[in-house]
């Protein structure tokens, strides 16, 4: 893709090697200023699991402003290469320009996976978006996220805002109670009869 692309006037196109994100990645977009991301991996049983990493990885440790085009929009094909090769480059652009945010296709990610006619589902789906939410730096971008929240299960976004802050807090008491936990199953008592 990283060569093959470019040769066709579509630039900027980086291959990240097995589509997974990674550490180092980061710190060449860092390295070049890139404020803008399109994560277009490949349309296999492990591209979306692997995009899905790649958004959580990028909201949590950059500013970095992230879309997703959607693996499925490939259809048959399993990456963009083929996908051109078959199709045409114009055809190409019009599915990166169909790109949706990373948070947005995260949302639609989870929402798919459950029943939202069955309570217990639509509370599932609820939770895991809460979960998603702390990995979320930009406040701008969690704002999306609460408007295609609220616009899912039609709940004002002040009730989610409230819900965000309640679960991060409740996060924070659990990392803190767990650590303690930890820590006292390594510690004992021990009388030292020389001193």
């Amino acid at each position: 893709d990283a060569i093959y692309l470019p040769l066709l006037d579509l630039n900027n196109v980086v291959a990240i090697g097995q589509g997974v994100l990674g550490d180092k990645h980061l710190n060449g977009l860092r390295y070049k200023g890139i404020k803008n991301v399109i994560l277009a991996l490949d349309n296999d049983g492990v591209g979306p699991g692997n995009t899905e990493t790649g958004i959580k990885l990028l909201l949590s440790k950059t500013n970095i402003r992230v879309a997703v085009l959607n693996p499925n929009d490939l259809g048959n094909h399993k990456d963009p290469d083929e996908f051109v090769r078959e199709r045409g480059v114009d055809e190409f652009r019009q599915v990166v320009n169909k790109a949706t945010s990373a948070e947005k296709w995260i949302v639609n990610r989870i929402f798919n996976k459950y029943n939202v006619h069955s309570d217990l589902d639509r509370q599932k789906a609820i939770d895991e978006t809460l979960e998603f939410s702390q990995f979320i730096r930009n406040e701008i971008i969690k704002d999306s996220l609460i408007d295609e929240l609220s616009d899912k299960i039609k709940i004002s976004k002040s009730t989610i805002k409230q819900q965000i802050r309640k679960y991060r807090s409740d996060s924070n008491k659990n990392v803190q109670n767990n650590l303690l936990e930890s820590l006292n199953n390594r510690l004992f008592p021990f009388i030292e009869k020389e001193t």
